[in-house]
């Protein structure tokens, strides 16, 4: 009986741990006055702030929000920095009671806040990696803070790294170390946000700003040049029916000359949409003048080649140039030949 007791508590045991650890997964203490693990997900608005004043406010001064989340997007480093600086903002937004330091760059501590009779700091650290060494090695050289805060998804192995650096101090007989790795174990805390999390917020952000800022002006420049595209074809429009209606043009002749109009149409907005899309106001000066000097090159180019592709028959007005003074067609709205 006793035997079977112990082999269902083991096989619950074994159930409840991951097996690949032997030891199941460790409890996640946050820091006092926290409200623990998010439950929500980092506001869009705060990742945009973030990387715009404290990741990259010169790129975004000199060259836009866009350009500022393009480089987010392709340098690792960058990206780096942005989640390192979005896991502050984050982290004292969910948890009023803390504030950050005035100064950026304050040695050893990010945030601090007011607990058992006196100011505590904590200190923020975010590594790509998840390396328990680089965490230990941070504690050694940021020591000071009391509250020691890492990533919801890197603090067990943080933690286990630092009871194992305990054990093998103990066994070698360094209590005086190991009593300081108990120090720093103490002061270890969970952020209350996954490493995951704050990299996702930062890369899907950055996705929306840059799609986007390519999206607009695309929409502008296929405005602009449907307009443009519009004024042409009337234009060439107009002087097809003058001609027509004037016995200048046959039907046969209206058709070609309505499919150049066409052809004239849609090379002028594509010139003039390639120019807005380049930056140039879709209404200045620079898009008119483009535009225009494309109509007539197209043109004269149109003119040119006319000859080796209009091959319809004469006019009523063309024939009769041709026979002597004084003559005129019988019918004049018979079919010429």
């Amino acid at each position: 009986m006793k035997f079977s007791i112990c082999v269902s508590v083991l096989t619950f045991g074994l159930l409840l741990c991951p097996a690949r650890t032997s030891r199941c997964d460790v409890a996640l203490p946050a820091a006092p006055r926290t409200t623990g693990p998010a439950r929500l997900a980092v506001p869009g608005y705060l990742t945009e702030r973030t990387v715009f004043e404290r990741t990259l406010p010169r790129i975004t001064a000199d060259r836009g929000p866009v350009a500022a989340m393009q480089r987010v997007v392709t340098d690792p480093l960058q990206r780096s920095r942005a989640i390192g600086y979005l896991a502050e903002e984050d982290f004292v937004l969910r948890n009023p009671a803390w504030t950050k330091v005035a100064k950026p760059n304050a040695p050893q501590n990010d945030v601090f806040a007011f607990m058992h009779g006196r100011f505590e700091g904590g200190q923020l650290k975010i590594h790509a990696s998840g390396d328990p060494s680089q965490y230990m090695r941070d504690m050694l050289k940021d020591h000071r803070a009391e509250h020691f805060l890492v990533p919801d998804d890197h603090y067990p192995a943080v933690r286990r790294g630092i009871e194992k650096r305990i054990g093998l101090l103990n066994r070698s007989g360094d209590v005086k170390a190991a009593a300081e790795w108990n120090r720093h174990l103490g002061r270890l805390k969970s952020l209350g946000r996954s490493y995951k999390q704050l990299e996702v917020s930062v890369i899907s952000q950055a996705g929306k700003v840059v799609r986007a800022g390519t999206v607009a002006p695309q929409a502008q420049a296929v405005r602009g040049a449907g307009g443009y595209f519009v004024v042409a074809l009337a234009v060439e429009g107009g002087v097809v029916i003058y001609r027509s209606a004037t016995g200048e043009l046959t039907s046969t002749q209206a058709n070609l000359a309505a499919r150049e109009g066409i052809v004239k149409a849609g090379t002028v907005s594509l010139v003039t949409g390639g120019a807005i899309l380049a930056g140039a106001n879709p209404l200045g000066i620079t898009v008119i003048a483009v535009g225009t000097v494309t109509y007539f090159i197209v043109d004269y180019a149109v003119g040119t080649a006319q000859p080796h592709y209009w091959t319809t028959p004469m006019t009523v007005a063309e024939i009769e140039s041709l026979m002597p003074p004084g003559w005129r067609l019988q019918d004049p709205l018979a079919r010429p030949y």
